[in-house]
């Protein structure tokens, strides 16, 4: 008998790293919106205890369902989190914050496989590792160790390897803070660095900010038969007018898609305009659409 949890998935909104732009506004906006389910790829808060904490506690009033893969930024926001506390201490306090604070509909994930049911067929959605901060090193190993058992990347691996074995469907969609390495390392690429590339700076994968472990995971899928529909990470930021990052980038017919444009909130004369991808799903491929709301 299958346990894992199961969630209506025809039509989801994905929400790119907030970093503090989350407000009543877009709670009124998803909770009467048609949409099945939310995934957030983390990094909530801007980088203040205050600030984390206001966004936590808006996503926690939220009646839609939801996920949310913790990003590197949000052990910051924890209202628990003190100056004694060590900073990789803090990443693990999120998790147990968010499971105690969240709403029945919004739930933290990471390390987990998921079940999305649309009208095609299901779909096993596996979430990596939290709060990757990009890069070949594994970052905040004690806080992993804790966590998970995980104390090196080649655990993360492992870890992410079984995943892929244990998902029942035959159609996988990876979810993530960060993505994979082996995109580019160029600045229009999607996960290259976002900070001292410039966008004429091409140096190839000595500037590729992806992760080994989730690259490898995608790849350890495609082998094991699975059909990879797509992976959905953050972190390296899309900035309107000024980085060149697409939404979606395809390879070996898998959708990699950077939903991060920051800021996502921007201010117009007729109200707020919000920014989010809307996103159908199939066991088959995936649909985006690029949105910008004015809440007001």
């Amino acid at each position: 008998m299958n346990t894992l949890p199961q969630y209506r998935a025809d039509k989801l909104a994905v929400l790119g790293d907030l970093h503090g732009r989350w407000n009543a506004l877009d709670n009124a906006y998803f909770d009467q919106a048609a949409y099945d389910l939310l995934l957030f790829v983390g990094d909530l808060g801007s980088g203040t205890r205050k600030d984390g904490l206001a966004v936590i506690r808006q996503l926690s009033r939220l009646q839609s369902r939801g996920l949310i893969l913790p990003g590197n930024n949000d052990a910051e926001h924890l209202p628990h989190l003190s100056a004694e506390l060590a900073y990789q201490t803090g990443r693990a306090e999120l998790l147990r914050a968010m499971r105690r604070n969240a709403a029945p509909g919004i739930e933290p994930c990471g390390y987990s496989c998921h079940r999305l049911l649309t009208e095609q067929g299901p779909i096993s959605l596996i979430a990596a590792r939290p709060c990757a901060t990009g890069g070949s090193a594994l970052a905040f190993p004690d806080m992993l160790a804790r966590t998970y058992g995980v104390r090196s990347m080649n655990d993360s691996i492992g870890r992410l390897r079984a995943l892929v074995d244990s998902a029942p469907d035959p159609s996988v969609l990876f979810l993530a803070h960060n993505g994979p390495f082996g995109l580019g390392g160029a600045a229009a690429d999607p996960w290259s660095r976002d900070f001292g590339l410039s966008p004429d700076d091409d140096q190839g994968a000595s500037n590729d900010w992806g992760d080994d472990d989730l690259q490898q995971a995608v790849e350890y899928a495609v082998n094991r038969g699975k059909r990879v529909i797509g992976v959905v990470a953050g972190h390296m930021h899309r900035r309107p007018g000024k980085t060149p990052r697409p939404l979606l980038t395809e390879r070996d017919g898998i959708a990699y898609v950077n939903p991060a444009c920051v800021p996502r909130i921007a201010m117009r004369e007729d109200g707020e305009s919000h920014h989010y991808v809307e996103m159908r799903v199939s066991p088959s491929a995936l649909s985006l659409e690029e949105k910008w709301v004015t809440l007001a």
